[in-house]
Formats: C-alpha cells, sequence, structure tokens
C-alpha cells in the first residue's frame, strides 16, 4: 500500500494486526502498534471484542515466548475487559508468567481460574521447570 502511496486507515491497521497476531508474527505486531501510536490511531475495545479466542491466546502466547509480559497482561486484560475469557487464554497467561518466572502470579491467575486443574495443559507445567 505504501509503495502505491496509499495511506492505510485504522481498519486497515487492525487487519494486519489480526493477521500478525494469529500467524505470532509478534515483531511485525509491534511495529505495526508502534506506528499506529504515532498516527494516533487507537485500536480500541470495540474492534478488540470481535477478536476470537484464538487471536488472543495467539497474541499472548506470542508475546509471552518472547519475554513482553506486560504486553501479554494488556492482551489478557483486554480479553477479560470483553467478557471473553476462556480457560485458553487462562493456559497462556499462566505460560507466560511461567516463562518470565513470575511463579507469585501464575498460582494467583491459576487460582483465580474457576475450572479445575484438569484444564491445564503440558505447556503449562512445563514451562515451570524453566
Amino acid at each position: 500500500m505504501k509503495d502505491a502511496s496509499l495511506e492505510p486507515d485504522a481498519v486497515t491497521y487492525r487487519t494486519l494486526l489480526y493477521a500478525f497476531s494469529i500467524r505470532n508474527m509478534v515483531s511485525e505486531a509491534e511495529k505495526l502498534i508502534l506506528e499506529m501510536d504515532k498516527k494516533d490511531l487507537q485500536i480500541g475495545l470495540n474492534s478488540l471484542r470481535k477478536m476470537s479466542s484464538e487471536c488472543y491466546s495467539a497474541n499472548i502466547d506470542a508475546f509471552g515466548e518472547r519475554g513482553h509480559i506486560l504486553e501479554a497482561e494488556r492482551a489478557f486484560n483486554c480479553c477479560r475487559e470483553g467478557k471473553r475469557l476462556t480457560v485458553l487464554e487462562f493456559n497462556v497467561m499462566i505460560k507466560a508468567y511461567g516463562i518470565s518466572k513470575k511463579f507469585n502470579e501464575a498460582c494467583y491467575l491459576f487460582d483465580s481460574m474457576k475450572h479445575g486443574l484438569s484444564l491445564i495443559d503440558a505447556a503449562i507445567v512445563h514451562s515451570f521447570k524453566y
């Protein structure tokens, strides 16, 4: 678009951000968010409410895997505010805390779940071994 001298709008940015998120393209998503910040474009909770659980969890997991815990928390909290939390988002957020060695936060989040231990997958347990 830019090569063709076309200026992307907020919808275009959100669409690209979604595409980067579901493909775990964290660095591209970060660059896009920085560009959006420079242009004063807001992602907004209304657009985030349309994201699927898989997209939220992909964001949280991608940020967590790379040690960007604040960004992972932000995505988790957006999901929480939109009342779209599933076990999947809890799993990847607990995993992100484990990778970042924030075990108290992981335990607190686990305790806040209304689901049982059987819903926690092996990836989370594995992350605590590091």
